[in-house]
């Protein structure tokens, strides 16, 4: 009885789901030798969605490792090439921002 327990958030994750939030929590071993309940959780991470020139993000709000797809719009594309591509994507990344590819 009464040793502890650190269990470390994954990459990513924090207690309260913010950027510099405490990515551990201590759990105390009860009498009987199992952990107790705990309201505690890793959750995941937040990040603002960007805005991009001439694009329409597809969602407001991301979690860690989640997507979003950026449109371009009307008269607007990413290459002026023949394979002119009409959209992007960006993914939460662990440090609280979108990584933008395109």
């Amino acid at each position: 009885s009464g040793r502890s327990a650190q269990p470390p958030c994954h990459e990513g994750y924090t207690i309260n789901g913010y950027v510099n939030g405490t990515a551990n929590f201590t759990v105390v071993c009860g009498a009987d030798g199992s952990f107790p309940d705990t309201n505690k959780q890793c959750l995941p991470v937040s990040c603002p969605v960007p805005q991009q020139a001439h694009a329409t993000a597809s969602r407001t709000t991301l979690k860690y490792s989640e997507t979003v797809s950026y449109t371009c719009d009307h008269g607007y594309h990413l290459h002026s090439s023949a394979t002119a591509h009409l959209g992007f994507e960006g993914v939460c990344t662990a440090n609280g921002t979108v990584s933008v590819d395109g």
